[in-house]
């Protein structure tokens, strides 16, 4: 008998929830925009609605939800969801009292993704394992013996704090995501080719050999296998996985910031690097809450 669950993935602008069959696959999907809903009991309403549309004729049993803050087991109150103002300080019993006849299973968005691929996607021949995402921000999970690694208080994996000059008067964009994000690339095609270009267009002129991107994307190379380096030395995975749009789009990253970061980690470590594309793409958040939840029910 398929078993079902649903995975509600909360992001910074869209609220994305599906109905999933055991075998992660998404049957029936609907998405709402974030920003539509600034008071948490509509917010809460309406991916209530949403459920209802999806399990239409209520197949599923729980739910996984993907937030896109700091999470450990065990936490009751959700903090630091700057890009979701309305989830500040909410405790999650309140959650269960809108999604009655569901049990709910809480995790950080880039966390279920790299247990996904953990398990099921690049990494799956790996105990440990790290999941990277390069897209409007960077973000990180870490899996360690097959387990999601939370750190003491949940914010282990927030790498887009590393900071990787140090910062001098009024500098700020120094850290690992205000450089190297898909933020920061829309900020430099900008400036270069004009108002409103974008990253995918700092990669076309990189293409069409122009000067300018070339210096830009090698000065990106440079930055975002420093934070790589650094993410290694401290953690030693098997293998990194990469998602997010700019790597699926751009695949040939993938060897150009391998040889980068073996130029800069210790000694023979540099002969052990593995950057693998992640399995999973655009659906791998939502995917990756319904999985969340699929084994944390499994095991009760």
């Amino acid at each position: 008998m398929k078993k079902y669950m649903i995975g509600v993935d909360i992001g910074g602008t869209n609220i994305r929830v599906a109905l999933i069959n055991d075998e992660m696959k998404i049957i029936r999907k609907e998405t709402a925009l974030t920003s539509d809903f600034p008071l948490i009991d509509d917010f809460l309403q309406e991916i209530l609605r949403l459920i209802k549309i999806v399990d239409c004729k209520r197949e599923a049993d729980c739910i996984g939800i993907a937030i896109p803050t700091p999470w450990k087991k065990g936490q009751s109150v959700i903090v630091d969801s700057t890009n979701v103002p309305c989830l500040e300080n909410v405790n999650i019993d309140l959650f269960q009292k809108y999604f009655v006849g569901y049990t709910t299973y809480f995790e950080n968005d880039v966390n279920v993704i790299a247990l996904l691929e953990a398990n099921l996607g690049a990494a799956q021949n790996y105990d440990n394992s790290i999941y990277i995402s390069i897209s409007t921000g960077i973000g990180c999970g870490i899996v360690i013996n097959n387990q999601i690694y939370h750190g003491a208080h949940g914010y282990a994996g927030e790498i887009g704090n590393i900071l990787l000059q140090k910062a001098y008067g009024e500098v700020t964009n120094n850290n690992f995501e205000m450089k190297c994000s898909g933020k920061a690339l829309d900020g430099e095609s900008s400036r270069l080719f004009g108002e409103g270009a974008k990253a995918k267009d700092l990669f076309l002129q990189y293409k069409n050999g122009d000067r300018n991107a070339k210096m830009c994307l090698e000065t990106w190379i440079d930055d975002l296998s420093t934070g790589f380096a650094s993410v290694i030395q401290m953690f030693d995975p098997e293998v990194i996985v990469l998602g997010g749009p700019i790597v699926f789009h751009h695949e040939w990253v993938l060897e150009v910031l391998k040889t980068e970061i073996s130029k800069k980690v210790l000694g023979n470590l540099a002969n052990h690097i593995k950057l693998a594309l992640a399995k999973y793409e655009l659906e791998a958040g939502i995917i990756g809450a319904g999985y969340y939840a699929f084994n944390q029910n499994k095991g009760e």
